[in-house]
């Protein structure tokens, strides 16, 4: 549900990666699509901290849009959970447990425990 990420730390930053005001991917959002601290991409709407003068932001980043109320610039949009921690990052989980998720957690096992029951149908449903 919640994990940790990396915030950029030029001033006067104008993206969304580490700014939970935005509901933008890589602002409030992350995606279970790449794995904790994943060397891909991240592809946030809106620009990434090293365009923007962040020598420091280290993660590999290439925006896929700006951010246009009248157009689906979020589409493709994905941006990882990552921390500074070694191994893997925290997160917590909509039972409010806080667990570390190791870098080598597989995607199969990231992508279930992103969506509700681990994707499956539930079989309690009417």
């Amino acid at each position: 549900m919640f994990s940790e990420g990396l915030v950029p730390t030029v001033a006067n930053w104008g993206g969304p990666i580490g700014s939970i005001i935005y509901g933008n991917m890589g602002g409030a959002l992350f995606t279970a699509s790449l794995t904790p601290n994943s060397s891909a991409a991240d592809q946030p709407v809106g620009p990434c901290p090293s365009s923007q003068g962040d020598t420091s932001y280290l993660a590999p980043c290439s925006s896929i849009a700006g951010n246009a109320a009248f157009t689906q610039s979020g589409v493709g949009g994905q941006v990882a959970a990552r921390s500074r921690h070694t191994g893997g990052v925290n997160g917590a989980l909509a039972d409010g447990a806080v667990r570390f998720f190791s870098n080598g957690t597989t995607q199969t096992v990231w992508r279930a425990l992103g969506t509700r029951s681990g994707g499956e149908p539930n079989a309690n449903a009417d």
